[in-house]
Parts: structure tokens; C-alpha cells; sequence
């Protein structure tokens, strides 16, 4: 049995109410810093869409995005088309291989426990092999249960 150890701890009336006074600055710090971050951000917002509608009216089309336009140079131009490529992007790792303009690679990573029961009724099944229940449970990945888990494969990785 594992023994319980309680300790118990008062707090004198001065100290909680100098605690209470700490807290109290504390939020009277946070409340004008805050209002001074979202006036920050406003301010940004409303100068990022303000370059935007200047951007807007000054930007011009180009037709044929192959010609290059000495009454272009310098300016903000807008190119519509289909990019295309014949390079082949590979992923060796997978064994993949296509004609792409960017391949991405997206890896999920995830972790069973499997826990066996067996029963065994010899009374009603005798020699016949005992009945094993199997339960998998899906953990996320922690570094401090890797090793524990590990040992517990049957294919050790090392």
C-alpha cells in the first residue's frame, strides 16, 4: 500500500490581501496594454488595405506574359495563365514521381497500444486454446511514452 502524505498549509489575512493587491496591478497593467495592441493592429489593418487600393488603381494587365514591354518597366503588372512544367518532382523517400510544379509532402505519425486479454473456461472447452480479447488504443506522440511502449512490440526498433 503506498503510504499518503498530506501537509497543510495556512495563508495569514495580510498576505492574501497583499496577493489580492498584486493581482489587482496586474490587471490594471494588462488592460492599457492590451487597447494599445488592438490599436497597433487596427492601425496596420488599415494601412495594409490602404496600399491595397493604391496597388488596385495603379496595377495594369499584361496580354501576352512572353513580351517583354519596355513601357512596363517598373510598374506593378497582373499576369493571368496556366503554369505549366515538364520537370519531374520525385520523392525518393516514397518512391513517388510526377510532372508537378511543387509536391508536398504530408506525414501523420500514429501510435497504438494493444492490450490482450485471455480466458480461459476448461471446464467448458477443455483443450481447446484460450479466448484472447484484443483492444487497440490510439495514443498521440509523447516522448515520455515512446520508450515505455517501445518495449512492448513485438519487432523492437532501435
Amino acid at each position: 500500500m503506498v503510504d499518503q502524505i498530506t501537509r497543510t498549509v495556512r495563508q495569514g489575512f495580510f498576505s492574501r490581501i497583499a496577493n489580492s493587491f498584486v493581482g489587482i496591478l496586474i490587471g490594471l497593467l494588462l488592460v492599457p496594454g492590451s487597447v494599445l495592441l488592438i490599436g497597433w493592429n487596427e492601425y496596420r489593418t488599415v494601412h495594409r488595405s490602404k496600399g491595397l487600393a493604391e496597388a488596385e488603381q495603379s496595377v495594369s494587365g499584361i496580354v501576352d506574359p512572353f513580351e517583354i514591354s519596355q513601357t512596363q518597366n517598373g510598374k506593378l503588372v497582373h499576369v493571368t495563365g496556366t503554369a505549366t512544367t515538364e520537370e519531374r518532382l520525385a520523392d525518393t523517400e516514397f518512391g513517388v514521381s510526377q510532372i508537378a510544379l511543387r509536391m508536398e509532402r504530408k506525414v501523420e505519425m500514429f501510435q497504438w497500444v494493444e492490450h490482450k486479454e485471455k480466458k480461459t473456461d476448461k471446464a467448458a472447452n477443455p483443450g481447446k486454446k484460450p479466448k484472447t480479447n484484443k483492444k487497440k488504443q490510439k495514443l498521440g506522440i509523447l516522448p515520455t511514452l515512446i520508450p515505455d511502449i517501445c518495449s512492448e512490440f513485438r519487432i523492437r526498433v532501435s
